[in-house]
């Protein structure tokens, strides 16, 4: 099953054309994000390979000429480089949030699985697209209410201070990511 969907930054200076293909025993997303990041032309492929139960496997970050981010995991918060590396600084992170997307918002909303009411603190990989910084981030995803689409979690960062409420959709897929993006389709 494959799912396209298109967001546009709050701005409109960015948009994304992102496909979400489930398998049997794995999840493939591949994305292009084009437009205008801080006065500069910005264009992002990036493809993330998930095990069935949405636990990130491999996350490959490209600009027109290069490859800017290779992640590889476990699924249980071993990471390595592109090469094999260890970086042990991202132990215990299970899921990724790659900072010029919504999409990556979907990891830990699916993977959690949260009830109504029900809350997790989790740890990710953050990744500032823009300034190539690579760093754990500790997260919290609130769910508020009915299981009815749309669906409401409060989203918090601790480790910048962020906050915001993500509407998602019954696959929890972003439909409004207020003041940062917007779904088109």
């Amino acid at each position: 099953m494959t799912k396209k969907v298109i967001w546009k930054s709050a701005s409109g200076q960015t948009i994304e054309s992102l496909s979400l293909t489930e398998h049997p025993d794995h999840i493939l997303i591949e994305s292009i994000i084009i437009g205008v990041e801080e006065d500069k032309p910005l264009y992002i492929h990036y493809q993330i390979h998930l095990n069935k139960d949405w636990q990130v496997l491999e996350c490959k970050v490209r600009s027109e000429q290069e490859t800017l981010f290779h992640l590889q995991s476990n699924g249980n918060g071993s990471w390595t480089d592109g090469h094999g590396q260890p970086l042990p600084h991202l132990s215990e992170c299970i899921d990724i949030d790659l900072s010029c997307t919504p999409f990556t918002n979907t990891l830990p909303i699916r993977r959690l699985n949260l009830y109504p009411h029900q809350s997790a603190d989790i740890q990710v990989v953050y990744i500032d697209v823009i300034s190539g910084q690579i760093v754990p981030a500790k997260q919290q995803y609130h769910h508020l209410g009915a299981q009815n689409c749309p669906i409401t979690y409060a989203y918090l960062s601790y480790t910048s201070g962020f906050s915001s409420e993500i509407i998602v959709d019954q696959s929890g897929l972003v439909v409004d990511y207020p003041q940062l993006y917007i779904r088109l389709y």
